[in-house]
């Protein structure tokens, strides 16, 4: 019973719930699973999304995604399209999370590119200038 306190002995069993979790992966600060305090708490995905630390600037703000276990077909999952842009300007509402919900937020392409072109560049700067020093001694 909740509150409660029993002894354990040798070989007892104890069974503890499986904790309700949301997920929230891609262009996020701290993508990973948030439990839930318990299966009647609610969670928005702006709520989600503070607990991740906040969407990436390289994030495709207006294509994220609730991939949510299609009741009619458990092997399967159900795509809810959402813009963020839309939900914080109050154009669209801020949707509910269930359990085993997954808030993917990808990342643009084109930011990605460029950060990568741009790391590889300075990679490659000093990579030279580390040359030339070495080569002039």
């Amino acid at each position: 019973m909740p509150g409660t306190s029993a002894s354990l002995y040798p070989g007892d069993r104890v069974t503890v719930q499986r904790a309700p979790i949301v997920y929230v992966i891609g262009a996020v600060a701290r993508p990973g699973g948030y439990p839930l305090k318990d299966p009647q708490e609610e969670i928005t995905v702006l709520k989600a999304l503070a607990l991740a630390g906040d969407v990436t600037g390289s994030a495709k703000r207006s294509k994220l995604v609730i991939l949510r276990r299609n009741s009619q077909d458990p092997g399967h999952r159900q795509e809810v399209p959402l813009d963020l842009k839309k939900i914080i300007a109050g154009q669209a509402p801020d949707p509910q999370l269930v359990s085993d919900d997954i808030l993917f937020v990808p990342e643009n392409s084109k930011g990605r590119a460029v950060r990568s072109a741009v790391g590889t560049g300075i990679g490659l700067g000093t990579a030279i200038t580390t040359g030339l020093i070495i080569y002039r001694r």
